[in-house]
């Protein structure tokens, strides 16, 4: 720790400091303080949402703003603009910033956000002083959470997917809060209902059958479509349009599969025409035969 004269920073004025402390000095202390502070930064909770078709969450000017000027100002920082310059052919803002230490240390920090303008389709748009303030307002918030390392999590995030060493979260208005479930972020009946439905099982893939597969098929088609037609006939073929030859494989699966119907009912009216048998005499006993 840098002392003066053996006693240490945190016992003197900051006007004695700032007096007796050389240029290297402050700019020790700034640092030591600027790394005192980023340790004790807290994830700040995602508290926004965007709107428009690409919908996402992050962590409000304020909530970053609320997380990090505690700290800053435990440890004797502050940081402000000084300057600020609008490029309207580039359509982009550039802020001068000075971090500053109750020392005497300071630090010119520079930083540069987009200006953006939307155009509805009613035909207006984003006034330019709307804007201008909005990327302002943007512009302070990515500078104080570069300089802090302030990280951001969802509300819905588990704490073992938190930045290790944090266990809490910081919430808007000085709360520290661990995960709690989102009313914005509750599904809703249908969503609900859908998600607890249970997951068909996809059909497994059969196997892609090799070329052995693919000719034994052929085979057996044309042996069944020549069988079936000579027990039908070729009149019978003909009258039920089943004499024609197929030019592809499925065609032929599908004649073969008539074909084979037809001869079942072929079968079936010959079986119900056919006279029953008389029934058969059974031989007479022996005792029952006269011999005389």
């Amino acid at each position: 720790m840098t002392e003066i004269h053996n006693e240490p920073i945190q016992n003197l004025s900051a006007a004695r400091v700032a007096e007796d402390l050389s240029d290297a000095q402050k700019r020790t202390a700034l640092f030591a303080a600027l790394a005192r502070a980023r340790g004790e930064i807290r994830p700040v909770e995602k508290d926004g949402q965007t709107e428009g078709r690409q919908q996402y969450r992050f962590a409000s000017a304020q909530a970053i703003l609320e997380s990090g000027r505690p700290a800053m100002a435990k440890h004797g920082l502050s940081i402000f603009p000084t300057d600020r310059r609008f490029v309207e052919t580039e359509m982009m803002l550039y802020t001068e910033y000075l971090l500053t230490h109750e020392a005497g240390a300071e630090m010119v920090l520079n930083n540069m956000t987009p200006v953006v303008i939307t155009e509805y389709s009613s035909g207006s748009r984003t006034a330019r002083d709307k804007a201008l303030g909005a990327a302002r307002t943007v512009d302070l918030r990515y500078m104080y959470r570069d300089l802090l390392g302030i990280p951001q999590v969802d509300p819905e995030e588990e704490e073992h997917g938190r930045p290790e060493g944090h266990g809490e979260v910081y919430r808007r208005g000085g709360q520290s809060a661990e995960r709690q479930e989102d009313p914005r972020r509750q599904p809703n009946d249908r969503q609900q209902a859908k998600k607890e439905e249970p997951k068909s099982e996809k059909p497994a893939q059969q196997p892609a059958a090799t070329n052995e597969d693919v000719e034994a098929r052929k085979t057996w088609l044309k042996t069944t479509i020549k069988e079936c037609r000579e027990e039908l006939g070729a009149e019978l073929c003909a009258q039920l349009g089943l004499d024609q030859n197929p030019a592809k494989l499925g065609e032929a699966e599908a004649l073969a599969k008539k074909l084979q119907d037809a001869v079942a009912k072929k079968r079936e009216k010959a079986a119900a025409a056919k006279p029953p048998e008389p029934p058969k005499e059974e031989p007479k006993p022996v005792d029952a035969i006269d011999w005389t």
